[in-house]
């Protein structure tokens, strides 16, 4: 993931879209099924987190509602928050899952392009010369 930048997934998306970057759909499709399987498990850590966005008991002295807040940071709402950190580990999934795309697209496209060359071409002997 990056922080502040382009991401190594951002840079590859746009060198999919150059048309730089092909992918087999064999090897595409169980990598989107794959990342598919990692977002539905974030979602799934990302519904057990909730439990952490209200914290309490802290206690009457001075430091109980610090410590509250802190701690309810971590849980939603902080830059470090865990819920933070899993929105981002999905946005990069989704991202990942594009360039799969693109590139499988681009894959394709090359293939179609290649047989229709390979059709084109006249064979000595067919057309009779």
């Amino acid at each position: 993931m990056a922080v502040g930048g382009t991401s190594e997934w951002q840079k590859l998306l746009d060198s999919a879209n150059a048309g730089e970057l092909k992918l087999s759909p064999d090897v595409g499709k169980d990598l989107d099924a794959k990342c598919q399987t990692y977002l539905d498990d974030l979602d799934d850590i990302r519904s057990s987190t909730y439990r952490v966005r209200t914290v309490a008991g802290f206690g009457t002295m001075p430091s109980g509602p610090v410590l509250e807040h802190k701690f309810q940071q971590k849980g939603d709402g902080g830059d470090s928050s865990i819920d933070t950190s899993i929105k981002t580990h999905i946005e990069e999934v989704q991202l990942m899952r594009q360039v799969f795309a693109k590139a499988m697209a681009n894959y394709q496209s090359v293939d179609v392009s290649n047989s229709q060359n390979l059709a084109a071409i006249n064979v000595l002997g067919e057309d009779g010369s």
